[in-house]
């Protein structure tokens, strides 16, 4: 039915003082359903869910440059 699920988990903390800054918990099933499933298709659709959350990271790491720390 689907290509299996995957679970991503960031934790950003300060360098100095140890402190988290932000904590990340994202699961999502790969590949869509009642679609004819083989390995090819099931990697591309880990890759894809790979590069989606890459690209969310950098964000997420880009704007969190730009805060002062919490403290």
């Amino acid at each position: 039915m689907d290509a299996g699920e995957s679970t991503l988990v960031i934790e950003a903390r300060d360098s100095q003082t140890n402190a988290v800054l932000g904590r990340v918990f994202d699961r999502r099933i790969a590949g869509d359903f009642g679609s004819i499933r083989n390995s090819v298709s099931n990697r591309a659709d880990f890759l894809d869910m790979f590069r989606s959350w890459a690209r969310a990271s950098v964000q997420g790491r880009d704007s969190l440059k730009g805060r002062p720390p919490n403290r």
